[in-house]
């Protein structure tokens, strides 16, 4: 059953005024410092919004409610990021172009057709090489028609299968199993201080916020504006403190590292205790001991990563030159075990939810739940109208692979990943499959890794998409702790949708007419956008070598073993969600978190209730201070990268 909470709407024209601002005015920052810095900010517009609407109605005497700040903070939060479909890598429309005119994938061959790869793009991906794209900075050129419009019937499609299978991994892990859900009240703590103005709660967080607000501005923001002006960071630490260079020494191969954002050190203190051990075993278990033994063993597998280890490499290299050569492999069986011990485990409540969703009550319906019939009509239309788009446009590639991929995978990824963040806070999504069934499918042309194939949880390899059934979740959660319905949430995000990537469309439109993309203008275009460009030829030529049989057999077994033993006696202080978790994080990210841990475990034994009570309002404020130093970093640089490119 729904929850039986008095649930009111957040939807009001105050709220979707707030989220235009959001959307609007701080997407084009967004935009912008995805151009100039190659990074993109998503706490800090939410939190300035939020305070600045909240401060102005009360100034009008009429406060806005926690169920409009929840919109305010959710949804906006939500959309930031689809408006940079228009511009960045790595599937973004400029990109795009950029990528098809580019000198440097000229040594890329398309495998099916024998032509260099800039020849080999259809016409769907990306204009013609001859229509000069680049040159002509604007959108408003019939060769976009066809990319635009295969691309939004392709978010429209993902949107509609993941809301989809949001409603239905809500209703098991809300209303059924009851999951904790560790990092919803953190989102729900920020939201709730913010627009109920208690006295001690909002000190709690301004407190936290300030101090979180000085500290990263000595993280980032110095660092970043001094970079910027003078062409040479001063700070006075690293954002990661990496022991490689002495560990190297001992245990080649190995990895360790310290992190310094103190954002994820405060996840940690909230995160339960199972969850953060098993998360560090796994991250630990692969990037520590595995990358050690990988480097030693003999075998063909370990190859590549042998041949590119050097000793003193960073921690950030090792994980993503490790993560490329062994573990993806591994992690792609690992995640197909949990997915099968998942569905074992939870039979029981699969059956409870259906019922709960063929049978609605009357909160049921006030909340938002849609019947199973319209659900499910929902799944098999998007996923289903997905699939056929991408047979449209790669007419060769086998039907019935399709048809397992972006219709039964999609449903199984998305019930794996809702639990895992339901049960740590963090999702876990098994994304290299659709890469894995491009390449043992047999097909070598590259068209089908430019079309939209849709693998579940929001990704859609070869083009963008918007929204996933986590963040959808999530937002379900959040909205049951302010008291918000969530039927409300779903309309707004459904409102703002196509208003955000109208706004996207008109700034991404502005900037490409103040100066060509990619220039020294937008320096992440030069910098980075021939290494994205480097790097897609590689995975749409070369991806075979990736993908080794006997890793992918060796973490689905030793995850179906721990499972299955895991389900006959549980482990005391083990998560098999956890460790799955744990290989796919830095180590220096899962010792924050542990860390993290051990510093609030401390705060709980001295404070006591008092801190279990304030606990997520000081981590919200945490959240919101470290945004804000980043929007700060991000518009003073906006500022002195606006200056230099004079008419003299």
């Amino acid at each position: 059953m729904v929850q039986e909470v008095k649930l009111r709407s957040g939807l009001t024209w105050r709220s979707m005024l707030a989220v235009l601002y959001s959307i609007g005015i701080l997407g084009a920052v967004t935009i912008y410092m995805g151009l100039s810095g190659g990074f993109f900010i998503a706490l800090a517009p939410v939190y300035i919004t939020l305070i600045l609407f909240t401060e102005i109605a009360r100034l009008t005497g009429r406060p806005i409610r926690r169920e409009e700040a929840f919109i305010i903070y959710y949804v906006s939060q939500s959309l930031i990021f689809p408006a940079l479909i228009w511009c960045g890598p790595p599937s973004g429309f400029i990109f795009r172009a950029f990528f098809k005119e580019s000198q440097i994938i000229q040594m890329y061959i398309d495998p099916k057709t024998g032509l260099a790869l800039p020849k080999a793009i259809p016409d769907w991906y990306a204009p013609p090489i001859e229509a000069h794209a680049l040159e002509s900075r604007t959108f408003l050129n019939p060769y976009w028609i066809m990319p635009i419009a295969i691309t939004l019937l392709s978010i429209i499609l993902t949107t509609i299968a993941e809301i989809a299978i949001a409603l239905i991994a809500a209703q098991l892990y809300i209303d059924v199993e009851k999951l904790p859900f560790p990092t919803a009240p953190i989102e729900a703590s920020g939201i709730l201080t913010l627009s109920e103005r208690k006295a001690k709660n909002l000190r709690i967080f301004s407190v936290c916020c300030m101090g979180a607000l000085l500290y990263s501005i000595m993280l980032y923001a110095v660092p970043g504006v001094t970079h910027s002006i003078l062409g040479v960071s001063i700070t006075s630490f690293q954002v990661i403190l990496d022991a490689n260079y002495y560990l190297h020494r001992v245990l080649p191969g190995a990895s360790l590292a310290f992190y310094l954002d103190l954002y994820t050190y405060a996840v940690g203190m909230i995160l339960p205790k199972n969850v953060v051990i098993s998360t560090l075993i796994g991250s630990f278990a692969l990037y520590f001991f595995g990358n050690a033994i990988a480097l030693q063993l003999p075998l063909e597998v370990f190859k590549e990563w042998q041949r590119e280890w050097v000793p003193t490499m960073a921690t950030s290299l090792c994980f993503q030159r490790s993560v490329l050569w062994i573990w993806t492999s591994f992690l792609l069986g690992a995640g197909l075990a949990v997915s099968l011990i998942t569905f074992i485990r939870g039979r029981k409540y699969f059956i409870t939810a259906f019922k709960g969703l063929s049978k609605l009550s009357a909160g049921a319906k006030e909340a938002g739940y849609l019947p199973l019939w319209l659900v499910l009509t929902m799944f098999i239309i998007g996923s289903g109208g997905s699939a056929i788009l991408y047979k449209m446009l790669v007419p060769d590639f086998p039907a019935w692979i399709l048809i397992l991929i972006s219709v039964l995978w999609p449903f199984l990824s998305g019930i794996v990943a809702t639990r895992a963040y339901a049960e740590t806070g963090y999702s876990f999504y098994v994304g290299q499959l659709g890469r894995a069934v491009i390449v043992g499918s047999g097909y070598r042309g590259i068209d089908a890794w430019l079309a939209p194939l849709y693998v579940g949880g929001g990704i859609s390899i070869g083009q963008a998409t918007v929204g996933s059934a986590v963040s959808f979740l999530g937002g379900i959660k959040v909205a049951y702790l302010t008291g918000t319905k969530p039927k409300s949430f779903l309309k707004a995000f459904i409102i703002a949708l196509p208003l955000s990537l109208l706004f996207g469309f008109f700034f991404t439109e502005l900037f490409w007419k103040m100066a060509p993309i990619p220039s020294f203008v937008f320096p992440a275009t030069v910098y980075s956008w021939p290494f994205n460009a480097i790097q897609n030829s590689f995975f749409m030529t070369e991806i075979p070598r990736i993908y080794k049989p006997p890793l992918i057999i060796l973490g689905f077994i030793v995850m179906l073993v721990l499972g299955l033993v895991e389900m006959v006696k549980p482990i005391p202080g083990f998560s098999l969600m956890g460790l799955l978790t744990g290989f796919g994080q830095p180590i220096y990210v899962a010792l924050a978190l542990f860390f993290g841990w051990l510093i609030g475990s401390y705060l709980e034994r001295r404070l006591g209730e008092d801190w279990r009570r304030y606990r997520p309002v000081a981590i919200a404020g945490i959240a919101a201070g470290t945004g804000l130093a980043m929007f700060i970093f991000a518009a003073t640089s906006m500022v002195i990268t606006a200056m230099w490119p004079k008419p003299y």
